[in-house]
C-alpha cells in the first residue's frame, strides 16, 4: 500500500513493514526446512510434506516487497508470486484432507 506522510513516517512504515515481511519469511522457511526434513527422516508421512510445500509457498509469496525493493520485480515476478499463493491454498487443502483421512482412521469424531 502506499505510504504517506513525512520522510521520517515513512521510513519508520517502510522499516517496520521489512521487519514484519522478514519475520514472515524467516518463520515460513523455518517451518518448511523442518517439516520437509521430518518428511525425509521420516515413514514418509503425507502431512509434513504438504505442510513444508505449503509454508515454502508462503515464504514465496512474501518475498514481494524484498523483490520490489531491489528492483527486480516485473511480470514474470507477479506470475510467480500468483502461482505461489495458488500452489498455497492447494496445499492447504491438501494438508486438510490428510487430516481428515487421519482423524476417521483414528476414529477421534466417534462416540
Amino acid at each position: 500500500p502506499p505510504m504517506l506522510g513525512t520522510a521520517e513516517a515513512i521510513g519508520q512504515m517502510s522499516f517496520l513493514r521489512t521487519l514484519v515481511y522478514s519475520a514472515a519469511v524467516v518463520s515460513a522457511l523455518t517451518l518448511a526446512i523442518f517439516s520437509l526434513s521430518l518428511w525425509f527422516s521420516r515413514e514418509r508421512d503425507g502431512l509434513f510434506l504438504h505442510f513444508g510445500v505449503l509454508c515454502l509457498a508462503f515464504a514465496v509469496h512474501c518475498l514481494h516487497p524484498f523483490v520490489w525493493q531491489l528492483g527486480l520485480s516485473g511480470t514474470l515476478w507477479y506470475a510467480v508470486e500468483d502461482a505461489s499463493w495458488l500452489l498455497a491454498l492447494c496445499e492447504a487443502a491438501a494438508v486438510a484432507a490428510v487430516l481428515i483421512q487421519q482423524w476417521q482412521v483414528l476414529k477421534i469424531f466417534q462416540n
